[in-house]
């Protein structure tokens, strides 16, 4: 009786695993880390477009003349529309803006009794040189929106990065957002708004092994990222990056990057 639970209890215990196991095991490990086809045979890569909003409002000569005369006529035949008193008639508690690392100041220049001041990373107008033409500022092209492209093997486009296997956007969008910026900073990522996808065949660039992956190209889809607060630093996956606008863009990309993009991006 002893015997037969000894006998029993031994095939519980499994041999160790031969070569041929332990290569599938090993397959269906690496399976977790290989990267996402789409159902026409592109592999999935996810960009982001990491944005800064306008600082100031610009208008042009002929735009000033349009608003004077709607505001002229709006008030001529009362259809200006009233703000309660409540809105704008009242006291602060507390009358100090809430200042982040961003507004600390980084440059300053006394002269006698006369003191001044300046936040190179400050996105608040107050405090925005409207002059800066340095690419690497984010108070670059204060009036416009002003993108953040990055240098990769000698090439200038929107950070991107390939998908894996079973993997969500959101989670790829995490992943790219800290890998691309050395800071901390945040960046509000707007979630699930393709804004438009483009394909491109497979680059030699890439450092990603591409080996035993029968795929058409590349399609990539690009998200909506709007900078809140924390300066850039550039990692060492990249070259280069800079502060770009619609209307100098074109000087960065290549045509056919630039035609595939411009349409996507705001003024």
């Amino acid at each position: 009786m002893i015997l037969n639970k000894l006998r029993y209890s031994s095939t519980l215990v499994k041999p160790a695993p031969t070569l041929t196991e332990a290569e599938q095991i090993l397959q269906k490990l690496q399976s977790k880390y290989q990267f996402a086809l789409s159902r026409d045979n592109y592999r999935i890569h996810l960009g982001l477009l990491i944005q800064r909003d306008p600082i100031f409002l610009k208008f042009t000569d002929v735009e000033m003349e349009y608003l004077k005369a709607r505001y002229i006529l709006e008030k001529k035949h009362n259809l200006i529309v009233r703000m309660p008193k409540e809105m704008y008639d009242f006291n602060l508690q507390n009358s100090k803006l809430e200042q982040t690392d961003d507004d600390i100041v980084t440059h300053l220049k006394q002269e006698g009794e006369k003191r001044t001041e300046y936040r190179e990373n400050s996105k608040w107008f107050k405090f925005v040189d409207p002059k800066v033409n340095n690419h690497k500022s984010i108070q670059y092209g204060s009036c416009y929106t002003a993108y953040l492209i990055l240098k990769q093997n000698e090439r200038w486009f929107f950070p991107t990065i390939p998908m894996m296997d079973k993997q969500f956007f959101q989670q790829t969008k995490e992943t790219l957002g800290a890998q691309i910026n050395s800071l901390p900073w945040k960046v509000i990522q707007n979630k699930l708004i393709k804004v438009f996808y483009g394909k491109r065949n497979p680059r030699l660039c890439l450092k990603y092994d591409i080996e035993g992956q029968k795929h058409k190209g590349d399609k990539i889809f690009f998200f909506n990222g709007t900078h809140l607060e924390g300066q850039f630093a550039l990692t060492k996956d990249y070259q280069d990056f800079a502060w770009v606008t619609r209307l100098d863009i074109n000087k960065f990309f290549t045509k056919s990057d630039y035609e595939s993009v411009i349409h996507a991006l705001d003024l």
